[in-house]
């Protein structure tokens, strides 16, 4: 059985956009809640069930997780036959654990005038997170009128780096200089 350390951190170390860490909220939620039902501890713990068959079910459980990345982490101990992993004893403190790390993660708004490419996306995580030294993701908008750059928000802290701003600035600048020949 993997430890929730390398469990969690294996996890998050795959979060790199708001969405990602939405689903990732939600499907800790979902299961969280199946836990709580002890509809997982009813199903594992009948007797009369059959391995394969207790299998199956955790399969459809993994199956129904939202996020990739927390299905990916899942797989692994029910291949493993690691069925005793989704008892409620093991599984829960993991997902509180790791729900309590996710809720660590920051947020910044990243508008930009074009779309990145995934590992791009990635690598901007990794540097604002290692600015911010916290963990960050991005909440990405792409908005073509920008022209080119991009517009960071971070709490209360925006900063247009966007070509529109610098050209409307430019053309003030340029009126206001006619106004004063005039």
């Amino acid at each position: 059985m993997t430890t929730p350390v390398t469990f969690i951190s294996g996890i998050l170390a795959q979060i790199y956009t708001a969405r990602q860490l939405d689903l990732l909220h939600l499907s800790i939620i979902n299961l969280l809640d199946m836990i709580k039902d002890g509809e997982i501890d009813l199903v594992l713990e009948q007797t009369k069930k059959t391995a394969k068959e207790k299998k199956a079910f955790i399969q459809k459980i993994i199956d129904s997780v939202d996020s990739p990345e927390l299905a990916g982490a899942l797989q692994p101990e029910l291949d493993s036959n690691a069925v005793d992993f989704f008892l409620e004893k093991h599984l829960k403190e993991y997902l509180v654990q790791l729900q309590r790390e996710a809720e660590k993660m920051v947020s910044v708004k990243l508008t930009t005038a074009i779309e990145f490419k995934t590992k791009d996306v990635k690598e901007m995580a990794e540097r604002l997170s290692h600015t911010l030294g916290k963990p960050t993701v991005l909440n990405l908008t792409v908005d073509h009128s920008l022209i080119a750059g991009a517009i960071v928000q971070y709490g209360n802290y925006i900063t247009d780096y966007s070509l529109k701003v610098r050209l409307e600035q430019f053309r003030n600048h340029w009126e206001e200089a006619a106004i004063a020949k005039s």
